[in-house]
């Protein structure tokens, strides 16, 4: 019976997923993204997600970021994630486009709000070496959404989802690496043909683990 009913669960998150429409941008999220050939992939020939494990880590990061938007208000800070019309807070500039976890007014001005959440390995090496050393991809969407928003600041919160554990940093906005990153994902988009691999053998930990590792090397 217990066999049963995750399978009877597996098929209704691929069924919710599968109904959704695939993407037609580039996520600011994926910018920091090393390897020009899979960002261009990306956004070329975009992917769903079919290990039903996988879609369930996604759901949970989403249920925690609203936990932590709870958990600030609650606190007596004033968060907005959403426009008067209802839409959530982010940017478009197509091809690229990005939608926020919200903006946090603090004493010293708004500032942009990012959650994310770690296992406790993760969690050790954020607190160690700060997000740009220990996860530069985050470090490089906060920069994208701070510039297209126009803020200076971001409140980048952290939950370890083992022990609850809150890590938080203030990154200020860095100009150079948001246009740096932005420009790179717009000349990505309207190149015709794949652009150069980061990796030179598909044997590479981070080649294993794309979703388009098939096409990528299938002529080698």
């Amino acid at each position: 019976m217990g066999k049963e009913v995750v399978e009877l669960i597996d098929q209704a998150i691929l069924k919710r997923v599968g109904a959704q429409a695939p993407r037609s941008y580039l996520g600011a999220s994926g910018l920091g993204e090393p390897c020009d050939r899979k960002l261009w992939y990306s956004y070329k020939q975009p992917k769903s997600v079919d290990d039903p494990r996988i879609l369930r880590i996604f759901d949970l990061g989403n249920l925690i970021e609203d936990y932590m938007v709870k958990l600030l208000r609650d606190a007596g800070y004033t968060i907005h994630t959403h426009d008067e019309d209802g839409k959530q807070f982010g940017f478009t500039d197509m091809p690229i486009a990005g939608s926020s976890d919200g903006v946090l007014m603090l004493p010293d001005g708004p500032h942009l709000a990012e959650f994310k959440s770690y296992n406790t390995m993760r969690f050790s090496t954020l607190k160690k070496g700060g997000v740009q050393a220990s996860d530069p991809k985050y470090y490089t969407q906060v920069q994208v959404y701070m510039g297209e928003m126009g803020l200076d600041n971001c409140l980048f919160l952290a939950l370890n989802k083992n022990d609850c554990e809150i890590y938080t940093e203030v990154i200020g906005y860095d100009p150079i690496e948001h246009n740096w990153s932005k420009n790179r994902g717009h000349e990505i988009a309207v190149m015709e043909t794949e652009p150069s691999r980061k990796y030179t053998h598909k044997s590479h930990f981070a080649c294993k683990m794309c979703n388009w590792r098939s096409e990528c090397w299938l002529n080698e």
